[in-house]
């Protein structure tokens, strides 16, 4: 009888295990890659002149908090000032240390697409290298890895006298050349060998208007990443539209368990008809997005709901259903109803470039819209099988573990008795 018992205690903490590995609820997955870079505005300064150590955030991120220590030479270099660029509306302090300067600050809120963090202002003061290292790096919930800058101190007028004898080096500016793109004028700058390779794509060299530059370029399709500081946006990565010869922001995002990039649409994706140009705010930005017009009630399942143009991880492009609510996203999928439901392009949409997704919402093209929740349905069908575990855990217990229980505690049941052993002569 008692081993008899023992088996729906045994299935009864099976279901049990199993029962709360499902109802274990998925974590937001933290975005990997992130680097506290430092720069220098110059390889080299003379006696006497300053040069600035810049610490950023590659890529740009949604801050709201970080902290910094940076170390240097102090027998080539004195520190003058240094300031906070983030604007956050919290706290904030630059304190010399001696031997380095730390800086933190945070806000009530953060502030959104940002790179440049903090910078810092030195003075040389004798002749030698010296080199500009972090230590004690967070930003946000992160802990980047530490990096370094070094800056070269020469003799006032060393320079002038080395023009005399042979060419002027390579200077700053000419490693780092400026390009004119119809968003503005952007500095090119050479890939950090710790900025990891984006997902869906690989490491590449290429020429834009007549400049060399590291770049990335996409596994599927002609998407191409290259590195590029602005004032505004600081050093990110941009995307390049040679079409337009234009540039727009690379800004990942995740939803649990997938990682996104926004991206533009190109000449064939195509809007469904009845979704208006609109925008959302995910992590801090502003995206450019579309929204279903007109709702068949609360119930309508595009309530609350935003079409978005993104590629996923494997470079698959295409539209895709953002609810925030729920941090949900799943593809859209478009299905033709009748032949030529799919519209095309005027020719004076075809010549204007698609908006940037975190410019104002672009214009509506009409086509066939329809749309399936796949991951509502996922959950839908966990929430049963919870339920139909719930209770047949609750009928295993009163059918069979408490009536043994019972059952022993009044004596009616004795424990099984070792079995007789039979002598055999």
């Amino acid at each position: 009888m008692q081993v008899l018992n023992a088996k729906p205690r045994i299935l009864t903490l099976f279901l049990a295990l199993v029962l709360a590995v499902a109802l274990i609820p998925v974590q937001n997955v933290q975005a990997e890659g992130l680097i506290g870079q430092v720069t220098a505005s110059a390889e080299s300064a003379e006696i006497g002149k300053t040069v600035t150590i810049t610490f950023l955030s590659v890529p740009a991120v949604t801050v709201s908090a970080y902290q910094v220590t940076v170390s240097f030479d102090t027998g080539k270099f004195d520190f003058v000032s240094g300031s906070d660029l983030t604007g956050l509306n919290g706290a904030s302090s630059v304190d010399n240390n001696g031997s380095s300067i730390s800086v933190f600050a945070y806000g009530d809120t953060g502030v959104a697409n940002i790179s440049k963090l903090c910078k810092l202002t030195f003075r040389a003061k004798a002749e030698g290298t010296g080199t500009f290292s972090t230590s004690d790096v967070v930003i946000n919930s992160e802990s980047p890895v530490s990096t370094s800058v070094a800056v070269t101190v020469i003799g006032a007028g060393a320079t002038t006298a080395a023009t005399t004898t042979e060419p002027v080096a390579t200077t700053t500016a000419a490693e780092n050349p400026a390009l004119e793109f119809s968003d503005g004028t952007y500095t090119v700058l050479p890939l950090p060998k710790s900025l990891a390779t984006p997902a869906g794509f690989y490491r590449t060299a290429l020429a834009i208007g007549g400049v060399q530059m590291e770049a990335f370029k996409s596994q599927k399709g002609d998407l191409v990443l290259i590195y590029l500081d602005s004032e505004t946006a600081g050093a990110n990565l941009f995307f390049y539209d040679s079409n337009f010869n234009s540039v727009y922001a690379y800004n990942p995002f995740i939803i649990p368990g997938h990682e996104f990039v926004l991206i533009r649409p190109d000449a064939s994706a195509k809007v469904p008809a009845g979704f208006t140009a609109t925008s959302v705010t995910i992590d801090g930005q502003l995206i450019n997005c579309w929204k279903k017009a007109e709702l068949d009630g609360p119930q309508d399942p595009y309530v609350d709901t935003y079409l978005l143009y993104l590629m996923d991880s494997d470079g698959q492009k295409g539209f895709f259903l953002y609810k925030p609510d729920k941090q949900m996203i799943f593809p859209y999928l478009l299905i033709e109803q009748q032949e030529g439901a799919l519209t095309t392009e005027t020719s004076s949409q075809a010549a204007e470039p698609v908006a940037s997704q975190t410019d104002p919402a672009a214009s509506q093209v009409p086509g066939n819209p329809s749309g399936f929740n796949l991951w509502m349905a996922v959950a839908i069908v966990l929430g049963l099988l919870s339920l139909m575990l719930i209770v047949f855990l609750a009928w295993t217990y009163f059918s069979y573990v408490r009536p043994a229980e019972r059952a022993v505690a009044s004596g009616r049941a004795a424990p099984p008795r070792p079995p007789k052993i039979r002598r055999v002569d």
